[in-house]
């Protein structure tokens, strides 16, 4: 998640499911351009970068790092059809910068 996504607007988001994997969407602004406007970022069960390298062995391909030296931050990727998608840091990789 992004730190403009606005996460304490009840009116911006919609929350999808109690366990996991859960789906949250955001609305944005801007009107469809395209033909597929989902995007989902995924928090992975293992080290991102270990998650990263799988789904780039599975035919995910690289778009943009966004990652930052002190292990916040994203990857972009881009499954086989070419939808982009992130991958976050895990859950246990973000309670050690707390």
């Amino acid at each position: 998640m992004h730190p403009d996504d606005h996460l304490d607007d009840p009116e911006t988001i919609v929350n999808i499911g109690l366990e996991q994997p859960a789906l949250l969407f955001i609305r944005v602004p801007e009107p469809k351009s395209v033909k597929n406007r989902m995007h989902l970022d995924l928090e992975p069960s293992q080290p991102r970068d270990n998650d990263v390298a799988r789904l780039r062995e599975l035919g995910a391909t690289w778009v943009d790092d966004h990652r930052r030296p002190d292990g916040t931050g994203w990857v972009i990727l881009a499954d086989p059809e070419g939808n982009e998608f992130c991958v976050l840091m895990s859950g246990a990789e973000q309670a050690t910068l707390t």
